[in-house]
């Protein structure tokens, strides 16, 4: 058997949100296919969904808008992450992210309106929306939500391209 030499993974510890209240889902997100990912995270109670943007990306796009070299070990990872509220719903329940109109940027489709619990959900909710990522320019801004379905009690989904291979 050949030995073969593989990158071994540093881990390390970091706060990057010391003060959530309400948390319910947190995924890993891209914002943009080429960066490292960053997080979103929603809460049932406060209905917030939030994208907390990763230091490293964001020092990157920076660099880039000021035409400065970007240099990634100089940047600290474990401090808080700067937090963006895109969109707000009653009781959000799953979060996705995928790149809905394949423009490079990753969407939110997340089901909300889910109703107090399981057996007693609201028939009327069970909305699935996407929230159109606007790009880094516009970051801080709500994001555009298209409600694409509904499903009373939604409450997991998952996303994919179904006409394509």
């Amino acid at each position: 058997m050949a030995s073969h030499d593989f990158a071994v993974p540093e881990f390390g510890q970091a706060v990057i949100e010391s003060d959530r209240k309400d948390g319910y889902w947190v995924e890993t997100f891209n914002f943009h296919k080429d960066e490292v990912p960053g997080l979103v995270a929603s809460g049932l109670a406060s209905g917030e969904i939030e994208f907390l943007d990763n230091p490293i990306a964001a020092a990157k796009h920076e660099a880039k808008v000021n035409g400065k070299r970007f240099d990634p070990s100089t940047i600290d990872i474990t401090g808080p992450w700067k937090k963006y509220q895109v969109a707000k719903f009653d009781s959000p329940v799953a979060v996705v992210a995928v790149d809905i109109n394949q423009n490079g940027l990753t969407d939110i489709v997340v089901c909300h309106d889910y109703g107090p619990f399981m057996l007693e959900c609201n028939v009327k909710g069970g909305w699935i929306s996407w929230l159109e990522n606007p790009g880094r320019d516009k970051l801080g801004e709500p994001w555009k939500i298209r409600m694409i379905g509904r499903w009373p009690a939604m409450h997991r989904m998952k996303a994919g391209y179904f006409t394509q291979k």
